[in-house]
């Protein structure tokens, strides 16, 4: 079962596109992958703070993954510990235990707290974000 995590994409203006496009591209992708951590992090907090503790392992295993970059398009996710980070045996097959706990499974109901995380901190992570890009194009000056 794929890792539960949420995507954003965020789409700029031809302008900003404009402005950018005058940076070299390996200051492009450090100023978005900064901006795009900052802005995650509130999240990453809030994650933290809602996940059900149990043993402690999986909000222990709650961090911030910058994604492979893909014909241009850089992403940042919160995102839970791989199985064995979270000690469970690699070849059981019932189910991924982030996964159970977000959004349930049979008897057992939903415990979410990636989508409210989610939820709570999205205005702000859009402020932060805008404000570090901002930010990032005034100081750096373009090669």
């Amino acid at each position: 079962m794929a890792q539960p995590y949420i995507s954003i994409a965020v789409l700029g203006s031809r302008s900003l596109q404009k402005r950018f496009d005058r940076f070299e591209k390996n200051v492009q992708k450090k100023i978005v992958r900064q901006a795009l951590r900052a802005a995650a992090r509130p999240m990453l907090v809030a994650a933290k703070a809602k996940v059900p503790v149990d043993t402690g392992r999986l909000k222990k295993s709650l961090r911030l993954r910058a994604l492979k970059q893909r014909r241009g398009i850089f992403g940042v996710q919160v995102r839970t510990g791989t199985r064995a980070e979270l000690g469970i045996w690699i070849g059981d097959k019932t189910g991924y235990y982030p996964a159970s706990v977000e959004w349930g499974h049979g008897s057992v109901p939903a415990r979410p707290y990636l989508r409210p995380a989610f939820d709570e901190t999205r205005d702000e992570a859009l402020r932060i974000l805008k404000a570090y890009l901002r930010r990032a194009i005034k100081e750096v000056r373009p090669a």
